[in-house]
């Protein structure tokens, strides 16, 4: 069975391939799509709008749409009247765990009813005390614009890739899209727990701080933060490294 599904992905891949020789990669307001036309890519466009919002129809602002986009994504028996995000996702990776996803990785069924079926080479044991099982392939979210398909494509490569069970590390940083990448991270996280039961602490997520950003959200330029942590968060002028805007004094840090 294993092997058959293996030959149809291949020849799908193949056709694709083919397919995509025949078209152009044009650009329409900032969505990139393969099209042969114009018209093709406007309505990749709209298809895309579809996707992200059916009921609302609101390609806007994705991230506050999530619950919206998730329950009618039908890929699950679990009811989503429970999707809230008004709470902070806590907790982080843990032995136990990581372990947890280890396993999942080894002996869950996949798409298809295949089995995950992940090398067990993929996992690695960090340096330090906790045995942590992380793999050796992590997700970044450096790359890509602020703008809302890339909110969807981010958060949609996130959801893909942990729930492969070949993927439990993610990079971000709270600079990265201009503080967009993180929101991203933790809606995938969150609809990770509690749609699909893989907990927070079965994911290690890196991230950075000692560096102002711009908040997109809110349109708040880097000059604008630097006067707030001044004023509202007792962080000293000098402890800005110029013209980078670095700072690892211990309340802005805190802060972040």
């Amino acid at each position: 069975r294993k092997s058959r599904m293996q030959a149809f992905r291949s020849k799908a891949a193949v056709s694709l391939l083919l397919q995509s020789h025949k078209q152009a990669i044009v650009k329409v307001s900032g969505v990139r799509a393969f099209s042969s036309s114009e018209e093709e890519a406007k309505a990749e466009q709209d298809r895309m709008k579809n996707v992200i919002d059916p009921y609302k129809k609101q390609y806007n602002d994705f991230l506050k749409n999530v619950s919206v986009y998730e329950e009618q994504n039908e890929d699950t028996l679990k009811a989503m009247y429970y999707l809230a995000f008004g709470d902070k996702l806590k907790g982080y990776a843990t032995e136990k765990g990581t372990d947890k996803y280890y396993r999942m990785s080894q002996y869950a069924e996949g798409e298809f009813g295949v089995n995950l079926d992940v090398h067990p080479d993929n996992f690695r044991n960090p340096a330090g005390d906790e045995m942590l099982k992380i793999t050796s392939v992590g997700i970044g979210t450096y790359m890509g614009g602020p703008e809302d398909h890339v909110d969807f494509d981010m958060y949609s490569a996130i959801k893909t890739s942990v729930m492969s069970g070949g993927v439990n590390v993610i990079d971000t940083a709270p600079n990265y899209r201009y503080m967009k990448s993180e929101r991203t991270v933790g809606k995938a996280l969150t609809v990770l727990e509690q749609k699909y039961d893989i907990s927070r602490d079965q994911i290690f997520v890196a991230s950075k701080g000692g560096y102002v950003p711009e908040d997109s959200l809110t349109m708040t330029p880097q000059s604008e933060m630097i006067k707030t942590l001044v004023k509202d968060h007792q962080v000293p002028e000098s402890e800005f490294v110029k013209p980078s805007a670095h700072c690892l004094h211990p309340n802005f840090l805190e802060q972040q």
